[in-house]
């Protein structure tokens, strides 16, 4: 099987001191983000499932990164159950059908800086659909948008569990 993680939760994978957001459900701050996401990378490993990672997400990763890109990069490649999957010309067909469906919806955003987010995200999007993730890990509201109208699972941040906490008792409390 395989799940695709949308940028937002790339981010903790990469980078543990990145500032919680807030989850669009409840409006409330996810706390522990990079404790949920780690667990969410070991556990889909144990079952050996294919973590996608789209190159759009990739990129506004890359972004924020600044001078730590090459070490987010190493940490990319050091786990086998992760993969980079390229937006190519089978994605760039699946995105304009999305966006043609989206248009014709009436559903197109306003502003050039609202349409060029979403345009990435439909790339995402695409990129999941095409490798048949049966889940997109992401806390974007546009992802959570075409997750509904498409049918695919959208997990967001807070949704994650927690890793179990150790059974043994600390004897210095």
């Amino acid at each position: 099987m395989t799940v695709t993680i949308d940028t937002n939760v790339l981010l903790f994978l990469l980078n543990d001191k990145t500032p919680a957001p807030i989850d669009p459900q409840t409006g409330i701050i996810t706390s522990q983000c990079a404790d949920r996401v780690n667990n969410l990378i070991k556990s889909l490993a144990k079952t050996k499932e294919q973590i996608i990672i789209p190159t759009p997400a990739l990129a506004e990763a890359l972004v924020c990164a600044e001078e730590a890109a090459p070490a987010y990069l190493g940490i990319i490649e050091k786990q086998k159950a992760l993969r980079v999957a390229d937006f190519n010309q089978l994605a760039a067909i699946e995105a304009a059908c999305l966006l043609a469906d989206v248009y014709k919806a009436g559903e197109k955003p306003s502003g050039g800086a609202a349409r060029s987010k979403f345009k990435f995200d439909i790339m995402i999007f695409a990129i999941a659909k095409l490798n048949g993730s049966r889940a997109i890990y992401s806390n974007d509201k546009d992802i959570i948008k075409l997750g509904k109208k498409y049918s695919m699972n959208v997990i967001g941040l807070a949704d994650m569990p927690l890793p179990p906490v150790s059974a043994q008792m600390n004897i210095f409390d």
